[in-house]
């Protein structure tokens, strides 16, 4: 038994390999993201979802304590069926005690939750380009994150991994065709998030890319001309610009061909996207400004995190002001060098206080977290590994 009380399950699903969808460009959602404001604040947040079962929303698969920590398949559940059905065999595990690691036959399997499962024609999945682990053969691993999104029609690329070269072989390794993708995010300035960019601008330089608005950030910025004070009694040679300066002062990009869009708050993308911009507080990335992806389903929110610097917790109290509902987390939670009890206090807050239904860790989560996040999902603990697909319902 795990210290969460239920078994260490290793029915992680592995998924397949991407196809190629022909490219389709949605409308962009001209709803204005002014009337969300954000919650003042995790109490703020949290008190809302703790108000009673008559006056809150049903949730799916919420937890009682005396459930088992697998889906709820009581009657008026919509998630009936069963969970994390292996496609190729069993899967074999050995121990299950509190440091005991599963070990998981890697073979391609699918993600079988049938209400994760896009409609018929659907291509709604997501797939990762990038990361350190994963067991698929003919993929480069290395330290960083990327993932291919498509969604409504869309093929959204998030992140670019730490290496142009890895990204470009990797890209081509799973069949993915940049030059298709129709926008892109980019998480973080981190140069393991950024790095592809060069590849990538270099095949489809014409493809808009958000990323979070900062002064004198990577991504170029600007001033007005006119940002400082001024001494016009200085001589000319002490002034700036010799006393005549710009109307607007543009910073520099190691990417200046690219079509950059500043992104400073929450903001729809269209067709059931939006970007989360959220600032770190935290020591070492206090002022970082991160984007995520939220995609509306049916099911909740699709959480696509690159590190989740300012705490996954923030990000959800963000998506919450879209849909309180969080179907997945699939990315960096960025646990990978916190403290033990930290960590645990992070899963069983997304499970239990959240009620994240699902989720599908990767990059700097780190290993610790991976086993302490199956232990207290269970079966709704995905594999993401490099090269794997999570489903979008």
């Amino acid at each position: 038994m795990s210290a969460f009380g239920s078994p260490l399950s290793a029915r992680s699903p592995i998924v397949e390999p991407p196809s190629t969808p022909p490219s389709t460009t949605a409308a962009v959602d001209t709803t204005s993201s002014s009337s969300r404001s954000l919650p003042s604040g995790p109490a703020a947040v949290r008190k809302n979802r703790r108000t009673t079962p008559a006056t809150r929303n049903p949730r799916p698969h919420r937890q009682t304590p005396n459930q088992p920590n697998r889906l709820d398949t009581s009657e008026g559940n919509p998630c009936r069926c069963s969970i994390s059905r292996p496609a190729a065999g069993p899967l074999n595990q050995r121990g299950t005690t509190r440091r005991s690691v599963p070990t998981l036959d890697v073979r391609r399997a699918v993600w079988s939750c049938e209400c994760m499962e896009p409609q018929e024609g659907s291509t709604n999945r997501i797939t990762v380009l990038y990361d350190a682990f994963g067991s698929r053969p003919g993929l480069i691993k290395d330290w960083g994150f990327a993932a291919l999104v498509e969604f409504q029609g869309r093929r959204i690329l998030f992140d670019t991994g730490n290496d142009s070269r890895t990204f470009a072989a990797n890209t081509e390794a799973l069949d993915v065709d940049l030059r298709t993708i129709d926008l892109v995010v980019i998480s973080h300035r981190h140069g393991d998030h950024t790095s592809g960019l060069e590849h990538l601008l270099h095949v489809n330089p014409d493809v808009p890319v958000y990323v979070p608005a900062e002064l004198y950030g990577v991504f170029g910025s600007s001033l007005p001309g006119h940002f400082y004070p001024r001494r016009p009694s200085l001589p000319r040679s002490m002034q700036y610009y010799d006393g005549e300066p710009p109307d607007v002062i543009r910073h520099g990009t190691p990417w200046p061909g690219a079509r950059f869009t500043w992104i400073e708050e929450t903001t729809p993308l269209g067709n059931g996207a939006w970007l989360l911009a959220v600032v770190s507080e935290v020591a070492g990335t206090s002022e970082l400004r991160e984007l995520s992806l939220a995609l509306q389903t049916s099911q909740g929110l699709m959480l696509v995190v690159g590190c989740s610097h300012p705490g996954i917790e923030r990000i959800l109290e963000a998506a919450a002001t879209i849909d309180d509902r969080v179907r997945c987390i699939a990315g960096g939670l960025h646990l990978v060098l916190a403290e033990e009890p930290e960590v645990r206090r992070v899963a069983q807050a997304l499970r239990d206080e959240w009620l994240v239904q699902t989720v599908a860790p990767g990059h700097c989560t780190g290993e610790p977290a991976f086993l302490t996040l199956s232990e207290a999902f269970g079966d709704r603990y995905l594999y993401a590994g490099l090269g794997d697909t999570v489903l979008i319902p």
